[in-house]
């Protein structure tokens, strides 16, 4: 697989660190062991940091996780962590498609997404 899944229950925070080329397929196996955490309904902050990483992802395949996503619990917030403007667009498009139901920011830098979730990110991202 292409990701990490880091959990910090005292932070309520999980953390997917990608890396390479990610397929949609590792995107949906990731969606579904965020499910499979024990304790991920106490979870309310979510980072998927693709900085070292390129999604290879059609629109279509955009629109069929996006329509995932709209079932994420109440309360949960995600940042999309992008290194590139390509990679930046497509986390654009994905949360375009959410209709506004999830809260959902894509950033470029580790400040950027902190402050959106309130937590400082640097303790656990490089």
């Amino acid at each position: 697989m292409a990701y990490r899944l880091i959990v910090y229950p005292e932070a309520h925070l999980v953390i997917y660190i990608y890396e390479g080329d990610v397929s949609f397929e590792e995107l949906k196996q990731a969606r579904k062991e965020f499910f499979e955490i024990p304790e991920y309904t106490k979870l309310r902050h979510g980072v998927c940091d693709f900085r070292d990483a390129q999604k290879m992802v059609s629109m279509a395949e955009l629109t069929e996780l996006s329509e995932d996503i709209k079932n994420t619990p109440e309360g949960v917030r995600w940042c999309l962590l992008n290194s590139t403007p390509k990679e930046t667009g497509l986390s654009g498009l994905l949360i375009h498609q959410l209709d506004h139901t999830t809260r959902m920011g894509t950033f470029s830098t580790v400040r950027g997404a902190s402050a959106f979730l309130g937590i400082n990110l640097e303790k656990y991202l490089k």
